[in-house]
């Protein structure tokens, strides 16, 4: 388990260089990247379901030029370990609802990072642009390798154990969890176009007494 860990989060750093630094092919996108992360640990499901709800949060909010926003894909790359290893011990959707409650704060953690790292580059020398370019690619990697190992290794201890001693009734309420995000995801992309703030808070209230009424009853 602890090898493809490693391995899954080599590769979410090598992914997430897509998201500003290289290729831009759009494999970062939470979708994708938890997809192929899923697969890596042997749990697609799991990857498509942490992905959906990863790519509907931040559908609206990519990086463009200067603003970064809080960053889905570093997100969804320790969300997938930490989804595996909850799902060692529950079902595909509580281990994935888990999961997103102990990585969503990854994602400021992510956009902390991209902002280091831009603050580091400003300082290489354009007069050697291919050997900069390379240097800070190697870096970003490095930088992003350990920061999502700092991150997801904990994290997957606590998943873990959490997936041990839960009540029934706590794991019903983490298997809603997927669903609230997508439809908050949702309603933020349809607030984003109407701009109905008023409608949106009421509809976000709403589901937010889902969890606890599933826990109730």
């Amino acid at each position: 388990m602890t090898g493809t860990v490693i391995l899954c989060l080599a590769m979410g750093s090598m992914i997430w260089l897509d998201r500003t630094y290289a290729f831009q092919f759009m494999i970062s996108r939470p979708l994708v990247i938890a997809s192929l992360l899923g697969f890596i640990m042997n749990d697609l499901n799991l990857g498509l379901v942490i992905g959906a709800c990863l790519e509907l949060l931040w559908l609206n909010a990519p990086p463009v030029g200067a603003y970064l926003p809080y960053d889905g894909s570093f997100c969804a790359a320790v969300a997938v370990p930490v989804g595996a290893a909850a799902a060692m011990h529950m079902d595909v959707l509580p281990a994935a609802g888990l999961s997103l409650v102990l990585c969503l704060p990854a994602s400021f953690a992510g956009q902390r990072l991209d902002l280091h790292l831009r603050r580091l580059n400003e300082r290489l020398d354009p007069r050697k642009a291919g050997r900069a370019v390379r240097y800070a690619l190697a870096r970003a990697f490095v930088y992003a390798f350990v920061a999502m190992c700092l991150y997801a290794i904990p994290a997957c201890l606590v998943a873990g154990t959490l997936g041990t001693i839960l009540p029934f009734s706590m794991v019903r309420v983490f298997s809603v969890l997927p669903f609230i995000c997508t439809v908050i995801g949702l309603a933020a992309l349809f607030s984003s176009e109407t701009k109905m703030l008023p409608q949106t808070i009421i509809f976000g209230a709403g589901m937010a007494c889902v969890p606890l009424l599933t826990w109730i009853f």
